[in-house]
This record gives C-alpha cells, structure tokens and sequence, in this order.
C-alpha cells in the first residue's frame, strides 16, 4: 500500500500538483470511505465499481457493495467516478454548489459555530426585548438603552472582526500546512529519485567495470596474436629474403649466358640447352634447401623442449598440492602450475612404476614432434619427476561444458559447431602424419581442451602410453571392433568422433545408444533431443551433423566415412550455411561477412575452394600459391597432406545471394 501511494505521490509531484497521503484503519470500508469524504470535503472521488475479474464489456452497473453504499452515503458536494478493469464504468454527479468556501472544514463544527451565532443573536434580542417591556419615561433610562445597544453594535463588530481574523488565521495556517506538505512530498520524490539515481549509477558502474576485464582480457590476447604474427612474418621474410636472393643469383648467371650469347652466335642453342639445365639444377637446390630447411626446423623443435628441475616442478605445483590438481588418469596426476611467469599444466607420472617410465619417454618422443594448432604443445619435462609441462588451457575441457560442472557456462550452438570442424582437422592431420600415421585411441570429451577463445585442442593421446584391454574404458566412447579385436585404428578415432558430434548436438556427456538420434531424425522430432542451452539450433544443419554422427558411428567400420574427403567439406558447408542464415537474420550483411574474402587476395572470392587446411579460398589465388612452388598452409604455414581443393558450393550460393542482395 505504500509503495503504490508513493508512485502516486511521485506523480502527483511530477505534474506540480500538492498531494497528500492519509492511511485509515477502520472496520468497514464502506463507511471509512464516506467518514473520510465528510472529513476531508472531497470533491471528486475514484473508486472500484468491482472486482476486475467481474468486468464484462457490457458492464454498465455497480456490483461492489462498497461501492453502492459510498453513493448512497456520500454528500452531494462529492462527483464519483466508477472504474472496473482500467475501464471507466458510472459517473455519479454530485451538487457542485454545495462545496465549502473555507477549504477543508468538517461539516459539523459549521453547524456548531452557526448554532452558537444563532444563539448569541437570540439571547441579545431577549435582552433588548426586555428592557422595552421595562421602559418608563425616564429620560436616564432612555440613555441607557441607548448605551446598551451601542454596546451590542461593538460587541457584534468585535465578534465580527475576531471571526476575520480567526478566518485569516486558519487561512494562513492552511496555506503553511499546504505549502509544507508540497515541501514534504517533494523531499520524498527527490529522496526516491536520488536512491534510483544511485542504483543506476551502481549499475552502470559494476556493467564499467566488466567492461573494463574484457578489454583488457581482450587486448593480452591480441598481443599473443600479434607477437604469433610477427614470428611467422619475419620466418616468411627470412625464406622470402633466401630466394630473391638465389633469384638473383640465376638472373646474373642468365645475365652471363645471353652475354655469351651475344659473343658466340654460333654456340647459341647450345648456351640455351646450358642454361636451361642450370634453372633446373637451381630449382632442384632450392628444393633441397627448403626440405632441409624444414626437417631442421622439425629437429629444432624437438630439441626446444626445456628442462624443469626437480626443486621448480615442486615449487610450481606448491609441493603437489591436491587443491592444484585440475585431473587424474590411472597413470598420471594433472597440476595447474606457474613455470616462469607461465600458467602450465604439469602431468606427474608414476615414477615408480616400469610402466609410467615408459610411458613418459614415449609421450615425449611423439608429443616433441607433434606441432599443430589444435593439438596440445609440450613445452618441457622434468625427469627426476617423471613430468610433462603442457601449454594450460584456461577454459577446461568440452566434458565440463557439457555437464555445466561447477557452474560452467554451456557452449552455443556455433561454438560447438567450430569445435567439430576443429577436432576432425587435428585428426586428419594425426592420421596423415609421416612417416607413420598416429591414432589418437581415445578421444572423447574429457580429452578436447578449451582455450581463451573455446578453441579446442587434443590431449590424452592413447598411443602415448601402453594401451590394455583391461584397463577401465567404462567411460570411453570407444570402438566396438576395438573391444573385439583389440585393434586401434583410423577408423576407432572416426568412431568416437561420431559420438562427440551427437554429444555436441544433444548435451549429453555420456552416450551409449545412438539409435535414439536415428529414430528422432526419422520421426521428425530431432529438436526435442537438441541442446536448449546451446540457443535455437539451425534444424537443417543440425540434421546435416546427425547423420554425419550416426555414419561415423556405423557399427561396420569399412562403411564409416573419410574425415579427409568426406566429413571435412560436410562440416565446413554446415558451418559456412549456419553462419549465413544467423548473419542474414541479424541484418548485418551491410559488410561482407569474414568468411566472404580470401584470406591471400583480401577480397570477396568468386569460386570458393576448401583446400586440406580446412580453410577456404579463392580457387586461382590458391592455385597460383601452389604453383609458385609452395606446399604449405597460407594460414597456418604447416606442409599440406595433399593438394586436392574441393568446391564450397553452399558459400558460393551465399556469395551469390549477399551480391544481389546489395
């Protein structure tokens, strides 16, 4: 009640008219009303006509009791409005003329003081009428009457002027107590104004202060990315700077041949023959040096590990501290730890055991040479402790997203749609690794790290330690072949990746029944197993992801598809189209979207090419990369698998369309 009667008053203020709120207790509301119209000589008054669920369109009547007593109760000074629902009901019109001249006055004490003037009159006339009836011919008592009526005369203008000034006096005071509760009520709205003032001003300085830890989040990892780019431009500048350099080397040797030319005409197409045979021995050299350039670079980053003694492992991890443990495997416990100013994870293997020494020096001669964007880096070791130092990921793994472990906030649906395209990109690289090929054998959820930018990254490679068939998988989205076989393949890594694509669709951190999702998609009601916490699924490309899920996850492995020819394009033209359709709904397309321009010429591509990178481009751009004798990514600067380029016709059509559209 007065909260309600405050934002009256508020209102009240706001429109420069005086307000006041008066609160009474009084058994019957009916007659509390009337008692407070007498009191207060209301001249207008809104009440309820009835409940707001009795309202009808057709409404023309009172149905509240209250209401009915209030207009036979009320004076006729009084104009009352009826309202039900908002709506304006009956108008009772009062007799305007009735009102009081002395503002707010109570009826009765006018009766009284008009009572006791009636009675003053009276007893004076009985006065007067008394001493005709004993007037004599005196002439004294002819003077007397005289004065006595002189006397009422005075008494009457002393009554009179005493009465002014009791009017002026209660006016005045009217006007104080006026003026004061206007004064009063408005120190209350401006009280209420300045609390809300200071609630925005709160508000907005906590939404600053947020905004300030994003920018600042923001601009140290752009400063990684830039100190990223500035390393791979300078090595460009260096490979660059090495063949103009033999360049010129061949221009000067041609410069000499077409000299010798000149001198001996006659030898001419023997120097041509010499010449070209010097171009080709040249081009085979450069050839040499850049393979040997590259296989130094690849010892080099082997041997760029760096040692961890035993007294910094332990001073890292404050004394392996279980509060730092972030995971445990049956072979290993994982710390957080800070290694030179770097938050590092530090995997301590079983010292003490044949099997975990073994396991360490094979996790280090496969994860020394491992170097991928999506792969976990190893970027050091400590012997005395069996130890592995990894690059930490700050953001966990996709198992706690899933899961929302610990109030983890659940991923969006492009998040997970990248982190899909992203796991089959570092498989396809693991599994065209020379010169032997490398199965992961156990990727699931809990092994694909989240960086800054939920950028993911495997970790937790099977082949890294001795696999068993007797060890726990209760929790692994393995193989069925492997569980009969014991076979690690390719196609047990496709497997499982199958199950991390229905994973993403659906939430769900462990998944034992895939049929569930086939029957879903064949009764049309795959939304109702997809992810609410991941926003408003694209339907059709969720579908798209489905029954790729399902055919990863096909029980014969000879018919599971290829993630370098089939699954790859598949992921990037569902992503491509979602991203189309989400950029044309938020009616943004004014700019060409980044996906539009080539990422060599910088413009938007006309015949969009995926080549085995992952990344798009412009089919020409890329073709004349290659021919210029690169065999490398222009992204990511590692060697390419192959050089076939597949087309992107669902970006083509986007390209296509956004073109017209502008």
């Amino acid at each position: 009640m007065q909260k309600i009667m405050d934002d009256y008053l508020l209102l009240c203020f706001q429109v420069e008219v005086c307000g006041e709120k008066i609160c009474a207790d009084m058994d019957d509301i009916g007659k509390g009303i009337v008692e407070l119209i007498y009191q207060h000589d209301v001249k207008k008054l809104v009440m309820g006509a009835a409940a707001n669920k009795h309202y009808t369109e057709e409404m023309m009547d009172l149905k509240s009791t209250k209401a009915k007593y209030v207009q036979h109760r009320a004076p006729h000074s009084c104009q009352i409005y009826y309202i039900c629902n908002g709506y304006h009901i009956y108008t009772w019109e009062g007799d305007s003329t009735c009102s009081s001249t002395n503002g707010f006055r109570d009826p009765a004490y006018v009766m009284q003081q008009r009572t006791e003037e009636n009675a003053v009159e009276l007893e004076l006339c009985e006065v007067l009428q008394s001493e005709e009836e004993s007037d004599n011919p005196d002439a004294s008592e002819g003077r007397n009457t005289e004065q006595l009526y002189s006397q009422l005369e005075r008494a009457f203008l002393e009554a009179e002027k005493f009465k002014q000034e009791a009017y002026e006096e209660s006016r005045r005071r009217a006007e104080a107590e006026r003026k004061a509760s206007k004064a009063l009520y408005r120190a209350q709205a401006l009280e209420n104004l300045y609390g809300k003032e200071l609630r925005c001003r709160k508000g907005t300085e906590e939404a600053l202060g947020r905004e300030k830890e994003e920018h600042q989040r923001t601009k140290n990892q752009r400063e990684e990315e830039r100190l990223i780019i500035m390393d791979q431009r300078l090595l460009l500048q260096i490979r660059a700077s090495n063949f103009d350099s033999k360049m010129e080397e061949l221009k000067d040797e041609r410069l000499s041949a077409v000299e010798q030319c000149e001198e001996y005409k006659k030898e001419r197409d023997k120097l041509l023959e010499e010449r070209d045979n010097v171009l080709r021995l040249a081009q085979e050299i450069a050839d040499q040096t850049l393979r040997e350039a590259e296989e130094g670079s690849c010892s080099h980053t082997h041997l760029s590990l760096f040692t961890v003694s035993f007294a910094e492992t332990e001073e890292a991890t404050s004394n392996f501290d279980p509060i730092l443990r972030i995971g445990e495997t049956r072979l290993a416990k994982i710390y957080k730890g800070v290694i030179h100013h770097t938050p590092v994870a530090i995997k301590v293997l079983n010292r003490h055991s044949t099997l975990g020494s073994q396991a360490f020096q094979q996790e280090v001669d496969m994860m020394s040479k491992l170097r991928h964007p999506k792969v976990a880096i190893l970027i050091g070791t400590c012997e005395e402790h069996c130890a592995l130092i990894y690059e930490y990921m700050p953001n966990g793994n996709l198992e706690d997203h899933l899961r929302c472990k610990n109030n983890t906030p659940p991923l969006p649906w492009k998040t997970r749609m990248d982190i899909a395209a992203e796991i089959c990109l570092a498989l396809t690289f693991l599994h065209s690794f020379t010169p032997h090929s490398i199965v992961h054998g156990d990727l699931k959820a809990a092994n694909i790290l989240l960086d800054y930018n939920f950028s993911c990254k495997l970790s937790g490679f099977r082949t890294c330690r001795w696999p068993s068939l007797h060890e726990n998988l209760r929790d692994i989205a393995l193989d069925p072949h492997f569980y009969a076989t014991g076979e690690l393949s390719s196609k047990s890594d496709v497997y499982s990746f199958g199950i991390i694509l229905l994973q993403l669709l659906t939430g769900w951190s462990s998944f034992t029944n895939p049929t569930e999702i086939r029957d879903a998609i064949d009764g049309g009601n795959l939304s109702s197993k997809l992810d609410n916490l991941a926003g408003d699924w694209p339907i059709v490309q969720a579908t798209q992801l489905a029954r790729l899920g399902l055919s990863c996850c096909a029980s014969n492995l000879t018919i599971r598809p290829d993630l370098e020819t089939e699954v790859r394009g598949e992921l990037e033209s569902a992503r491509v189209s979602s991203s189309i359709a989400d950029e044309i709904d938020s009616h943004e397309n004014e700019q060409p979207p980044s996906y539009f321009v080539c990422p060599i010429l910088q413009e938007v591509m006309e015949d969009p090419h995926v080549a085995a990178d992952g990344y798009t481009y412009e089919a020409e751009a890329l073709r004349g990369w290659l021919a210029s004798g690169h065999n490398t990514s222009p992204m990511t600067n590692l060697e390419l698998q192959h050089l076939n380029l597949i087309p992107n016709y669902s970006l083509r059509s986007a390209i296509i369309e956004w073109k017209e559209q502008q």
